[in-house]
């Protein structure tokens, strides 16, 4: 039998530092204290999502580069791994799924990195089932970040699940 956080072992293509982030996030939703080091910053202000009516906004995800990693080689590919992994887990939490999303807005730091991007994202969703999406690029994002996506899910399907495992 697995334990509850079996879901954040070092599974073939998720990357270390997505399980570790995926395991953080469910510690602060479930209350757990998490102290503030210079690896694991203090709670940000503000909540990974707010419901209205059966609309469920998801705030934005980032995706930070690798320390040591060039950020339009593996290291992007590993940030946008990390970004949609981070809206997976604000989804399940709130009882959703990635078939429920209905928007999504990208911000990239660099617009060259969109193909790139796109290929990850994909993979997150059922195919012929994709949300509607803006992209935006040459943005400065929070804590260096290359990729920050947020979210719009409608709920009225009931949620439930985790929806689909990334493609390989």
């Amino acid at each position: 039998m697995g334990s509850e956080h079996d879901r954040f072992r070092f599974a073939p293509g998720r990357s270390k530092v997505s399980a570790i982030l995926a395991l953080w996030c469910a510690m602060v939703a479930s209350g757990l204290s998490v102290a503030a080091t210079a690896q694991a910053p203090a709670a940000p202000p503000f909540r990974d999502g707010v419901s209205a009516g059966n609309l469920l906004f998801l705030s934005g995800q980032t995706g930070i580069v690798p320390q040591g990693q060039d950020p339009h080689g593996e290291g992007f590919d590993a940030a946008a791994r990390m970004a949609m992994d981070k809206l997976g887990v604000a989804l399940e939490r709130h009882g959703g799924r990635f078939e429920d999303v209905v928007k999504c807005t990208v911000m990239l730091a660099d617009i060259q990195d969109w193909p790139r991007f796109n290929a990850t994202y994909q993979r997150y969703f059922t195919e012929g089932r994709l949300p509607a999406r803006s992209a935006m690029g040459g943005l400065s994002l929070a804590h260096g970040a290359q990729v920050e996506v947020e979210c719009i899910a409608d709920m009225s399907h009931g949620g439930g699940g985790t929806g689909p495992a990334p493609r390989p």
